[in-house]
């Protein structure tokens, strides 16, 4: 069985967007990491170094709730809508569900940058860190995912290409931000 590998095919332009969504997924959580210390520790909230440290509980909280939607209710939605769609299965099923990072990532950023430059209460800030760890570990999730279900026969050729596209994205938005 030959595959195109040829990087404008639809196996390049496919591990292309889902290396951009995992990257850019996990851009904003760095954003996040980046900016919690110098956050927390300045006024109003002048946190100790291990106050600090417990912050991090809200997105650590927010990745173990999408840990269960990433994995096991996107697995009974996808056995929902095969069963509604007469029993197809297509990988692009999957995406529906990354709607709901649309909403919740944008929310959780607002809450995050909007509630550290006006000094509200220290628990939004965590709400919304945990609201942007649910969004990149789902976004990373269902990445890796819709690129596997899509090429089943070469999986480890599609990982290393989409983990080289992340960390190539991260690692230029990196350089851009120093």
């Amino acid at each position: 069985m030959s595959a195109n590998l040829n990087l404008w095919g639809s196996y390049g332009t496919l591990n292309f967007r889902s290396g951009v969504l995992y990257g850019t997924a996990l851009i904003w959580y760095n954003v996040l990491n980046g900016t919690a210390s110098v956050i927390f520790s300045g006024a109003p909230f002048n946190f100790s170094a291990s106050m600090v440290g417990l912050t991090y509980l809200g997105p650590m909280l927010g990745a173990c709730v999408a840990f269960l939607w990433s994995g096991y209710a996107a697995d009974r939605w996808l056995m929902y809508y095969v069963r509604k769609k007469g029993g197809v299965r297509e990988p692009e099923h999957r995406l529906w569900l990354l709607a709901l990072n649309a909403i919740i990532c944008p929310v959780g950023l607002i809450l995050w940058g909007v509630g550290a430059g006006r000094g509200i209460h220290w628990f939004s800030l965590v709400f919304g860190g945990s609201m942007v760890a649910f969004t990149s570990a789902t976004g990373g999730a269902f990445a890796i995912n819709y690129a596997l279900d899509s090429y089943k026969d070469l999986s480890g050729e599609v990982m290393i290409t989409v983990i080289l596209i992340r960390v190539s994205l991260e690692g230029f938005v990196t350089l851009l931000t120093c």
